[in-house]
């Protein structure tokens, strides 16, 4: 098969493949081995269709700031600046809808869609689209740990990994946002195992008192309301260590907690369907074999599955 050197997507994307062997049809250059070359085509167009969404997604809410901004500074009479922000936010939104039409359209060869996302509360074609595009081929990862280290949604030192100056990030960013938005679709949701297991989370924080305090008066070194971290087993502080006032529990740093723990579940879900529809097998998790009395319960994909939504024809699925 005579192999191009580079790519262009329908959005105008030049992807260089100049690095890329493949032999019969298969691709053999790691970490992409064993996925055949037409569908790492599709795949990879996919993954431009679905960056490509939400840039001009970006640039549409950009936009309306703006606009927002002139009319609260009069510098643009209400009649034109409505009729303005029509035109222009309406073009933007057209080319929204063009891409997820063709995202749609790709989705319907990819089995992972149309057996198991498609049943999901709160998985939608645009978010399985990033799954798959982001990672190619199921094959890139051998166990549910590595998954969770290139999506970024590993552990060290007890909090979740975080930029550092003139360092590199090692893990995907566009992965890290789509995960934090498939806890976000299960609490928006409300419905299946991921809004399940985000209240269970969250509630167990709570419970355990376990997360971030806060002081309203103190400030810290960097300038931000004075923080400490309560891990497990640690008590929080009876006040705070400057003023001696109560310190407060920061509700978001317990909610990112418990979107990241849903999204984390469901993706090892999502690893061991792909894997399997590809013919491959999936280790437990580490944690079940490093502490099998306290971890005993294993989620499989079918739990989230929800068999009776009704929206299988609006996402190119026949009912």
């Amino acid at each position: 098969m005579e192999r191009p050197n580079e790519i262009e997507t329908r959005d105008g994307t030049i992807i260089p493949l100049k690095k890329l062997e493949v032999s019969d049809g298969i691709v053999i250059t790691p970490p992409y081995t064993g996925i055949s070359y037409d569908d790492f085509q599709d795949r990879m167009i996919l993954r431009q269709l679905v960056r490509a969404f939400y840039r001009q997604q970006a640039d549409r809410i950009r936009m309306g700031n703006q606009f927002d901004a002139l009319l609260r500074a009069d510098y643009i009479p209400v009649d034109k600046a409505n009729i303005l922000r029509a035109q222009v936010l309406g073009i933007i939104e057209d080319g929204e809808k063009a891409l997820v039409k063709q995202i749609e359209k790709t989705l319907k060869k990819e089995p992972i869609w149309t057996e198991f996302c498609v049943h999901v509360p709160g998985i939608g074609p645009k978010i399985t689209a990033s799954l798959i595009g982001e990672a190619l081929h199921p094959l890139r990862f051998l166990t549910v740990s590595s998954y969770w280290k290139w999506s970024g949604l590993d552990v060290r030192d007890g909090r979740a990994p975080r930029r550092k100056p003139g360092e590199k990030a090692n893990w995907n960013q566009w992965m890290r946002r789509t995960a934090y938005m498939i806890g976000k679709c299960f609490v928006r949701t409300g419905k299946g195992l991921g809004a399940e297991l985000y209240h269970e989370y969250r509630e167990k924080m709570i419970r355990l008192n376990r997360g971030i305090v806060f002081c309203e008066k103190c400030k810290s070194t960097k300038g931000g309301p004075l923080q400490i971290y309560v891990g497990p087993g640690e008590s929080p502080p009876d006040g705070c260590p400057k003023c001696g006032r109560p310190m407060l529990w920061n509700q978001a740093h317990q909610d990112l907690a418990a979107v990241r723990y849903a999204a984390k579940i469901f993706l090892a879900c999502f690893l061991a369907k792909w894997r399997e529809q590809a013919g491959l097998q999936t280790p437990d998790p580490y944690i079940l074999a490093k502490e099998p009395k306290l971890h005993t319960h294993k989620y499989s994909p079918e739990d989230f599955m929800v068999k009776k939504l009704k929206r299988g024809s609006k996402r190119g699925v026949k009912k």
